[in-house]
């Protein structure tokens, strides 16, 4: 048997005993939990003809990422990537008697957003909140509301169960919150750097997930051609024209400095050169006069030998240049 909002509304605990009940279900109580069902908060407005309505709660575990639980708040959103699955935990503390199972069923809306949430069921004696799999395969980023309904829960009838879950068999059962890592299998995705990014890559997303990673890939081409463009155009015309301007002025420089250069070189050899000349004139000078005296000396000797030595001096005082 479906359970109709009444039915539901009969079997709900109240709020009053809501914390003493956690623990019938922790304790495995059936005798007092009998046929009741729990729903924690409850929101009458969830409530519809046949179903509950489960909301989002405040964490979740994107696949991208699973080993980072990442929390959400009230007014909080949760904007859900194109090809991108999450796991959310309801706001709901559900609590299940033994003779009443339930199935989750996605809502709707989500599925004519081009997105899904796995169906699944819930097993009689089932206590702690559920973790739902949203997964978006639209084109657009998907934004979830804290709070916001999510799921619709049916609630049906069965015969006693004859064993009850347990958490040693039951991943999950009691829970508040998630654990991680929640799937073995799925390991975080591993970002690329900047400087190993390529135009193939970005293709790649583009074909994967379309809007609006084609308004971005054509973005950055373009912008690479007006770059080019403006390069090829304004800047490298203008730098060869610099580089050019600038070598000539160099080797204007560097020719005027080699003539400096050359022109102190000459002066100096010049001045050697004067300066020799008269480094040669004086000894010149001084070897006419060493001649001169030479040969005064040798008159003198001549005189000496011929005349007598008094009347030889006496010469070579009266002598000019002496």
């Amino acid at each position: 048997m479906l359970l109709s909002d009444q039915e539901i509304e009969k079997r709900r605990v109240g709020d009053s005993e809501v914390d003493a009940a956690k623990e019938w279900w922790e304790q495995g109580d059936w005798s007092t939990i009998a046929d009741r069902l729990l729903i924690d908060p409850y929101d009458p407005h969830h409530l519809s003809a046949c179903s509950y309505d489960l909301s989002i709660g405040e964490e979740y575990v994107s696949l991208r990422d699973p080993d980072t639980v990442r929390t959400l708040g009230s007014g909080e959103i949760l904007s859900v990537g194109p090809g991108e699955t999450v796991l959310i935990l309801t706001r709901e503390y559900v609590c299940l008697p033994n003779t009443l199972m339930a199935a989750i069923v996605p809502k709707a809306r989500w599925i004519f957003e081009g997105t899904s949430v796995y169906a699944s069921k819930v097993d009689p004696t089932w206590y702690g909140k559920l973790l739902v799999g949203f997964a978006n395969h639209g084109k657009g980023r998907v934004p979830l509301r804290y709070g916001e309904p999510i799921i619709s829960c049916y609630f049906l009838a069965c015969a006693e169960v004859g064993t009850a879950l347990s958490k040693a068999t039951t991943p999950g059962l009691g829970r508040t919150q998630i654990e991680v890592p929640v799937q073995k299998h799925v390991r975080a995705e591993k970002l690329l750097r900047p400087d190993q990014v390529s135009l193939a890559e970005l293709r790649g997303v583009v074909d994967r997930h379309g809007v609006p990673f084609d308004i971005i890939e054509g973005a950055i081409l373009r912008v690479k051609d007006e770059t080019i463009t403006y390069f090829e155009k304004d800047i490298y015309q203008n730098v060869l024209e610099d580089a050019v301007r600038e070598s000539t002025k160099r080797a204007y420089d560097q020719q005027l400095e080699i003539m400096r250069q050359h022109q102190d070189s000459t002066r100096q050899l010049l001045e050697m050169i004067l300066q020799q000349q008269q480094n040669m004139q004086q000894l010149a000078e001084r070897s006419g006069g060493f001649q001169r005296r030479l040969f005064i000396a040798l008159v003198v000797a001549l005189f000496t030998a011929i005349l007598s030595p008094p009347l030889a001096t006496l010469v070579l005082q009266l002598l000019p240049g002496r």
